[in-house]
């Protein structure tokens, strides 16, 4: 009788741990096609869809600055104001494209980071349920999402988009990073097992 609820325990564990594995397989996958559906886009697609960001980030940050901007001490003399020589104000202006223009490039260059970030967790995950030793895990993460990212680029410089190694080193350094996240999470979740065992 005890054999036979065992038997049903594990069944059933097995079970749950075979739908965990397909449920992941889905969210990896669903992700790259994401990702490959980003690169192929046109170039003013998808700066447009930036463009909505960068206008939120910036509208933001001035708002913030407002904020804690102090006010000028009023004064009792009249002042007169001096007039402002025309170069400056497009000085001013150069300045806010400047602003923005670097606004968005960190923007972009952060959504890079945080998909391959996303997509080595997603795969580190996916090894980790199919018991892959850590070695295997970061191994096999790594390569595939850097294939993802050559790929993504080389078929970016086929529509008109271009190729940016720049772009691979920070889809890596985000495929780094994700896989460390899931590392540290891996790690405290075995630790905190351990833990409960041992007050057992």
């Amino acid at each position: 009788m005890r054999c036979d609820t065992l038997d049903k325990k594990c069944m059933k564990q097995d079970e749950e741990g075979a739908n965990m594995k397909q449920v992941f397989l889905c969210l990896t996958i669903g992700w790259m096609c994401f990702i490959f559906y980003q690169g192929s886009r046109q170039l003013d697609d998808s700066y447009s869809q930036s463009d909505v960001i960068v206008d939120q980030v910036i509208e933001m940050i001035e708002t913030i600055q407002e904020t804690f901007k102090k006010k000028p001490e009023s004064t009792e003399t009249n002042q007169i104001p001096t007039p402002t020589p025309g170069y400056q104000v497009d000085e001013a202006t150069l300045a806010k494209k400047k602003f923005r223009k670097d606004i968005a490039y960190v923007i972009r260059k952060s959504a890079h980071f945080f998909e391959y970030g996303l997509l080595a967790m997603l795969l580190a995950i996916d090894f980790y349920l199919i018991k892959q030793s850590r070695l295997n895990i970061v191994i096999y993460s790594l390569f595939i999402t850097l294939l993802c990212a050559v790929g993504d680029e080389f078929y970016q410089s086929f529509i008109g988009r271009g190729s940016n190694v720049r772009d691979i080193v920070i889809d890596f350094s985000g495929a780094l990073f994700g896989i460390a996240c899931v590392g540290v999470v891996l790690g405290l979740i075995k630790s905190l097992k351990s833990k409960g065992m041992k007050s057992y």
